[in-house]
């Protein structure tokens, strides 16, 4: 059991790597020391030595699967407005969560991440839009909220 728990380990400190070159962009030196201190960390010592603990990190693994895959499912859906293959990466999402939290009642936060993610990346998108346009989405959006 030792053995399988330092290798969801691994794979969870590769995926806190992953989820920070998401977060931080394509900074080796940042995702590297994300993923080193993610690994080295104290508080994860009992849950890689016991056999109890085997739910966290498998948590953590699929927790992280969820978040990129919502991820992939962000930028899919940017890219092609017909969505087929959005909807795919939102399948393995919906998939991944539904197995994170089958592992650990926690795993349904990444519902909430997906869900900060997806207004943020909004938001950058619309701020980007906006200096384009000159400020036309941002007038939209507060137009359409007025009339509410």
């Amino acid at each position: 059991y030792h053995i399988a728990n330092v290798a969801l380990h691994a794979i969870a400190s590769a995926q806190v790597v992953h989820v920070t070159r998401r977060i931080v962009g394509f900074e080796p030196v940042a995702c590297a020391i994300a993923g080193l201190l993610f690994a080295v960390h104290p508080v994860h010592v009992e849950a890689v030595a016991s056999v109890v603990g085997r739910a966290e990190v498998l948590c953590a693994c699929l927790f992280f699967a969820a978040f990129l895959s919502f991820c992939r499912c962000v930028d899919v859906g940017c890219q092609h407005a017909g969505g087929g293959a959005s909807a795919a990466y939102l399948g393995l999402t919906l998939t991944f969560v539904a197995a994170a939290t089958l592992a650990k009642e926690t795993g349904i936060t990444a519902v909430a991440l997906c869900f900060v993610y997806d207004m943020c990346h909004t938001a950058r998108e619309m701020g980007k839009s906006s200096r384009r346009n000159g400020g036309d989405n941002w007038q939209r959006a507060a137009g359409f909220l007025q009339r509410q």
